[in-house]
Formats: C-alpha cells, structure tokens, sequence
C-alpha cells in the first residue's frame, strides 16, 4: 500500500465509522480508489473555513485534559490543505459525553517531514498527510512559524 493509499484507506474507515460507506471506482491503470461517502450527505451548515492549497497551523493552544485526537508532533505545525472532507460529530466532545450533535468540518493537511522531523534525512518531498478537524486549525499569518 503506498503513502495515498493509506491516506484515502484512513478517510474511508472515517466515513464507515459515521454511518457511511465507501465507493470504489477503477483508473484506466487498474488501480482501485476509495472515495468516501456519507449517508445523507455532507452535514455541515457551512461550506468550512479553509481550501484546498491554503497554508494553515495546527493549533497548539489547546490544552484538553484527557484523550484528544491530534498528536503532539503535528501540533503547531504549518501545512496545506490537500483535500476538504466532510463533517463529523466532534470526537473530543462525543467521547465525554459533552456533546449534543456538534459538528466539525474535517480536511486533510500536508506537512513536510523535513518540518515535523528536524533531523529528517529522507526526500525532502516526502510527506505526512494527516486529517484534521476544523476546531485544530488556524489560518497562517505572518506571525506563524514551525
């Protein structure tokens, strides 16, 4: 399985996850893609924050106390967006009991692993794809720094 495999792998269990299922549809090489595909549809009220090719950080101003969902070594780090995903109920709040059917936005950030890894001797093209909701995300300003 190579790098983008995993990544469409991880959205798909996603969507599966929240009442979903994944469509599977054939390229021309005979390479088989997952698209995911959420029952009902996209349900957020809004259209997201963010696009595809923006530059964002990951937020390392929260500080939640038990299990939350984004590791420490993303955490204040400037990627891309690469792909905006659908919304689901938040996690974080879900998983305290905390929630009444919030929803947040979930997109797929590109990092160089030469900025996650500061002793990082692979490909300097080499990269992690994570994905993020909305709430862990802020936009780039020219304060931001990795």
């Amino acid at each position: 399985m190579n790098r983008r495999e995993f990544a469409i792998s991880l959205g798909t269990i996603a969507a599966v996850i929240a009442g979903g299922a994944s469509e599977a549809s054939e390229s021309a090489s005979g390479a088989t893609t997952l698209k995911p595909k959420v029952v009902g549809g996209d349900k957020c009220q809004s259209a997201g924050k963010f696009a595809v090719g923006q530059s964002v950080q990951i937020r390392n101003d929260i500080q939640p106390i038990g299990h939350y969902r984004m590791p420490i070594y993303v955490r204040g780090k400037i990627g891309t967006i690469e792909r905006i995903l659908p919304c689901f109920i938040n996690p974080e709040e879900e998983g305290y009991g905390k929630n009444a059917g919030t929803m947040d936005r979930l997109y797929r950030v590109r990092i160089s692993q030469t900025k996650l890894w500061k002793d990082y001797n692979g490909s300097p093209s080499d990269v992690l794809e994570i994905e993020v909701f909305e709430s862990w995300i802020k936009s780039v300003t020219a304060n931001s720094t990795n």
